[in-house]
């Protein structure tokens, strides 16, 4: 039971790691510090390996302790605790399960702030080179699309 309290708290500790850097993502994102995100992308690639090495050692652990309580191999770690009787597993368990899901809903507020950054990117992008829609200006047979007056945009006047 000792290997897997250990298990446990490490890849907590990691996760409580990761939500950190993910807070720092999400204000680098809203400050729009490229810079600091290419370095906060590479710490949270190496920490996601981290995690999942961390993750393989809980199963092996929750294994090896659902063998010792005469249990299934696939057990849960709340099947694992009742049988156990012990409260710091259950604690433990509890506590990793909160943080998955904070790290959950982190990454799912970073998501939403990139893709309307991005959202912004492709609005300015339109409006510099005066593309609307589809920006097609040619059909498929290579004619000019539509009979309408030449536009002049932001990239032609500049030019």
């Amino acid at each position: 039971m000792t290997e897997l309290l250990k298990a446990l708290a490490e890849e907590a500790a990691m996760y409580e790691a990761l939500l950190t850097l993910l807070v720092d993502k999400r204000k680098a994102l809203v400050g729009l510090k490229t810079a600091d995100l290419d370095s906060l992308v590479a710490r949270e690639e190496a920490l996601l390996s981290r995690i999942a090495e961390a993750d393989v050692a809980r199963r092996r652990a929750a294994g090896n302790a659902s063998a010792v309580l005469g249990l299934p191999a696939e057990a849960t770690l709340r099947e694992i605790a009742s049988a156990s009787r012990s409260r710091e597993l259950s604690t433990m368990r509890d506590r990793l399960s909160g943080l998955m899901r904070d790290v959950a809903r982190a990454n799912d507020i970073n998501r939403q702030l990139a893709d309307q950054s991005l959202d912004h990117v492709h609005m300015f992008l339109r409006a510099l080179t005066g593309l609307e829609g589809d920006g097609a200006a040619y059909t498929k047979r290579g004619t000019e699309s539509g009979a309408q007056a030449p536009r002049v945009n932001l990239l032609d006047s500049v030019a």
